[in-house]
């Protein structure tokens, strides 16, 4: 499986955290995000979006497929949620614990998360990002009728 993973300028020191643990892990993962530098400039001023949260997850979920997982990175989780699920086959939350990350994937087909790096320290980054990989969706009745009606949604838009 292959892992986007994108941090606006909030979210770039975790970003390259997360990115080192995954690679260490042996995870094919695609670093969508801001520099460090770029980062710093939009920190300080600088106006072109090039790291604000739309632009960033744009940019990342612009290379997503069918299959593919992502971990998207803001300073509250929230600004790259609702980005993220503008996209046609994207379902993303803010997610701040691990058990949210695998019931959000066995129960509703997550397959973006979306994490506060003002809220999360990077132990629990990791344990919840570890939780989603490992997560598939599940067979019961009920939440195989609540994907369907979420794809359902998405065809009717």
């Amino acid at each position: 499986m292959k892992i986007h993973i994108a941090g606006d300028y909030h979210g770039q020191k975790l970003l390259e955290y997360i990115e080192q643990c995954l690679v260490d892990e042996g995870h094919e993962v695609v670093n969508h995000g801001c520099t460090a530098a770029e980062a710093k400039a939009s920190e300080y001023g600088r106006k072109d979006g090039t790291c604000d949260a739309a632009t960033i997850a744009k940019k990342a979920l612009k290379h997503f497929k069918v299959g593919d997982r992502g971990v998207l990175i803001c300073g509250s989780g929230i600004a790259m949620s609702v980005v993220a699920n503008k996209h046609t086959g994207v379902r993303a939350a803010r997610i701040m614990t691990g058990g949210e990350a695998q019931y959000g994937v066995e129960h509703d087909g997550l397959n973006v998360i979306c994490l506060a790096e003002h809220q999360l320290n990077k132990e629990q980054a990791v344990n919840i990002i570890q939780r989603f990989i490992v997560a598939e969706e599940d067979n019961v009745p009920r939440h195989k009728r609540q994907r369907q009606a979420l794809r359902d949604l998405e065809s009717d838009t």
